[in-house]
């Protein structure tokens, strides 16, 4: 039972911790953006996306052009 509760502990923590985020990036005017590599949202491909420099919001998919900068 004690694992039980420090998993249940944990995820609430890790919830609280997201939502803060989520906070951060929303209120974030992301002025500069630099294009990077994440992972999709299942985990396992990664992909190319321009991120804010200040919070590591994921704000779109980069221009050919940006593309072709990132690559080179």
């Amino acid at each position: 039972m004690e694992k039980q509760k420090t998993v249940r502990t944990l995820e609430s923590q890790k919830k609280e911790l997201q939502d803060q985020i989520e906070d951060i990036q929303k209120s974030c005017k992301h002025p500069e953006l630099n294009a990077n590599f994440i992972q999709d949202d299942n985990g396992g491909n990664k992909k190319v996306m321009m991120l804010c420099t200040e919070c590591d919001a994921a704000v779109r998919y980069p221009t050919s052009a940006e593309l072709k900068d990132f690559c080179s």
